[in-house]
């Protein structure tokens, strides 16, 4: 999503979100599992490595 481009269409098939930026995690077949706002993963202009890290373990592929 962009002022130029806000991708109506495509982003219309998941939940709304009034903040950007932001995470959808999908599914290898393309199915929603997750919406996420960045802001907690961040520390300061970047994110931290850790709660990163546990994102990405917790949606990742490897998910149970």
């Amino acid at each position: 999503m962009s002022p130029e481009n806000r991708n109506e269409e495509f982003l219309g098939q998941y939940p709304k979100i009034v903040a950007y930026p932001y995470f959808f995690v999908l599914a290898a077949d393309g199915a929603f599992l997750h919406a996420q706002r960045t802001g907690p993963l961040e520390d300061g202009p970047s994110y931290d490595k850790a709660k990163m890290l546990a994102f990405l373990n917790e949606w990742g592929p490897e998910r149970k």
